[in-house]
């Protein structure tokens, strides 16, 4: 037969399809979910970051990135809210305790994993609420490079030593690697009531019949592409000042925009105070 595919698993292109193939843009939408992991991480400024995961309808457990609920002034984090509406949905007690979840770190732009005890919301797990999801790729932050020159670390397999230093200096960032395999990313965008589908906010609402909320944060996940996104060179420089300045502030360092080299061809402006604005 002429028009057989190629199963030849040595090409690099074949490997990636395959992987891709077990990735499918279908799962954005709105699901009954379990909470299984409600892990709590300060960061060494003071801030504190929840992880939250959840068992689908069909089994597997997606894992949303770890989302800001408290600042290093001990202020509310931008998840904060969202988390409260968690709360109240679920009638959680905000009791902390210890629980072990899956962890790990990138090494050589490799993701690592072990088992780690950590301090969780421990009434959350188990609880069911609705949720809509918002299904999307993106390349794995694994690329370690000097924020200031753009320059990347020394690779561990090469310096064992010098790449463990550089991973502890401020002013070490870590970009998409684009020569990895585009991961999914599970963003679990609006919580709900199970029975009347119904928001936090909907079911405070004496006078409202049927909420409507829960429809239109659907239909904007469903608008949304999930393809991964490629940084264009004045993009990528400006997420480099961003992730830079973000690691300054946490050493209480001050920025120098004179420092920083930006790409060939990137026009950035490294004075420039917008970028602490992206995203």
């Amino acid at each position: 037969m002429r028009n057989l595919p190629s199963m030849d698993m040595n090409k690099k292109e074949n490997q990636e399809s395959a992987v891709s193939s077990e990735v499918h843009s279908g799962v954005s939408g709105k699901y009954k979910v379990e909470i299984i992991q409600a892990s709590l991480e300060e960061a060494k400024n003071g801030s504190v970051f929840i992880t939250l995961a959840f068992k689908m309808p069909n089994g597997k457990t997606y894992r949303q990135d770890p989302k800001q609920i408290a600042k290093d002034d001990g202020a509310d984090g931008y998840y904060a809210g969202r988390l409260r509406a968690i709360f109240g949905l679920t009638n959680a007690r905000d009791l902390v305790g210890t629980t072990t979840v899956k962890s790990g770190d990138f090494v050589d732009g490799e993701w690592k994993e072990k088992d780690i005890e950590v301090l969780s919301y421990v009434d959350l797990i188990g609880k069911k609420l609705g949720a809509v999801l918002f299904f999307y790729q993106k390349y794995p932050e694994s690329l370690g490079i000097n924020g200031y020159t753009g320059r990347p670390i020394p690779r561990r397999d090469e310096d064992e030593k010098a790449y463990e230093e550089a991973k502890r200096l401020a002013t070490t960032i870590w970009m998409p690697n684009y020569e990895k395999q585009a991961q999914p990313v599970f963003d679990f965008t609006t919580f709900f009531d199970l029975a009347t589908e119904k928001t936090y906010s909907e079911l405070r609402d004496d006078n409202l019949d049927k909420g409507t909320k829960v429809s239109k944060a659907l239909e904007e996940v469903e608008k949304k592409s999930s393809k991964p996104v490629t940084l264009l060179t004045e993009d990528w420089d400006k997420l480099r000042v961003k992730k830079l300045k973000a690691n300054l502030k946490k050493i209480n360092e001050k920025y120098d925009p004179k420092a920083f080299i930006p790409s060939p061809g990137s026009g950035v402006n490294p004075n420039d105070s917008s970028d602490d604005e992206l995203v």
